[in-house]
């Protein structure tokens, strides 16, 4: 079996930072963006756990309630995105002589990242809404979760973009331009 890779949710830490580090396209940026949102969406859900139940947070429980499915259902989505962002540039370079299979693999290499930016977007309004309601023991924690899903968010869409400039259908490129620049703009109000 040398040669196949695991998908990336069964590999260990060592062996994923293994092949991240190897001389090989994937994983690369776009996985490892997942793979940061993932982690911030399991921190604001490790955040969530040290606050529910307690009496001092009764009046946010339902907040805190709502942070923590939204932590749980995004993390597991983001790992499986992280599958599919490798899966998509396979497919990018596996079409790259036929341009037609070319621009549909592209388009797929770009919305893949997107969805990586738009759900570290999610986690990143969560935690930055809860980061004061719940236990502050864990500040440190839900700040953590802020500053990684940032980065999810702006490596993702720096994938998007770099797509973007292969990709000739003009409509699609304005319209998933409009995206990343809303995105953009709503963790640059800080």
């Amino acid at each position: 079996m040398e040669g196949v890779k695991l998908e990336v949710k069964d590999q260990t830490i060592a062996e994923f930072l293994n092949n991240l580090s190897a001389k090989s396209p994937t994983p690369g940026g776009g996985c490892a963006s997942a793979l940061a949102g993932a982690m911030a969406a399991s921190l604001v859900s490790m955040y969530c756990e040290f606050t529910l139940g307690k009496k001092k947070y009764k009046d946010v429980e339902q907040e805190i309630q709502s942070a923590h499915e939204l932590a749980q259902n995004k993390y597991r989505e983001l790992l499986d995105l992280c599958q599919k962002d490798i899966d998509a540039f396979n497919m990018v370079v596996a079409s790259r002589k036929d341009q037609e299979k070319y621009q549909l693999a592209i388009k797929e290499a770009t919305k893949v990242p997107l969805r990586i930016a738009e759900i570290s977007l999610d986690i990143y309004l969560t935690a930055s809404e809860i980061c004061f309601l719940g236990n502050q023991n864990l500040r440190s924690d839900i700040q953590v979760a802020i500053f990684l899903a940032r980065a999810s968010i702006l490596g993702a869409l720096a994938n998007v973009t770099v797509n973007l400039d292969e990709i000739l259908d003009e409509q699609f490129r304005k319209e998933i331009y409009e995206k990343v620049n809303f995105i953009l703009s709503l963790i640059n109000q800080d």
